[in-house]
């Protein structure tokens, strides 16, 4: 009885480390995932839902829709960066961040989960500018 109760925490802590890294390394996927899937329709110009040219703000909101789970939309920040501008054939980043709270409720620490996606321009985008800072 006194082994069973030295090492059911510590299995215990395994398993909720374990749990705890699956879920950030999902979160880490998924947002690699969403930076693509943004990327990929910031460079064409066109967006599901959405007649004419989408808006940064529009571009932001679609990523951010598209995260697996309501935390992770919650925690979530989109950055879409033009870097040499919005012409044809320049890169767009679209830059997926979180920080990712480990053990919440004991709060263990938080990690920042952070990926991107880099694609050049096929269709000039029409509103001009820079996009944000920080890509």
């Amino acid at each position: 009885l006194v082994e069973l109760a030295l090492t059911v925490p510590l299995l215990l802590l395994v398993a909720l480390g374990a749990i705890e890294f699956g879920k950030a390394f999902n979160y880490w996927i998924d947002s690699t995932h969403i930076a693509n899937e943004g990327a990929r329709w910031v460079v064409v110009a066109k967006l599901p839902g959405v007649a004419g040219k989408p808006s940064l703000q529009n571009y932001k909101d679609y990523v951010k829709s598209q995260a697996d789970t309501q935390e992770l939309r919650d925690i979530t920040n989109v950055l879409i960066c033009f870097p040499n501008g919005t012409g044809n054939g320049n890169p767009v980043t679209v830059r997926v961040t979180s920080n990712y709270d480990i053990l919440d409720f004991v709060k263990a620490g938080t990690v920042p989960i952070s990926s991107s996606a880099t694609i050049r321009i096929e269709q000039p985008q029409g509103f001009g500018g820079t996009g944000d800072t920080g890509c």
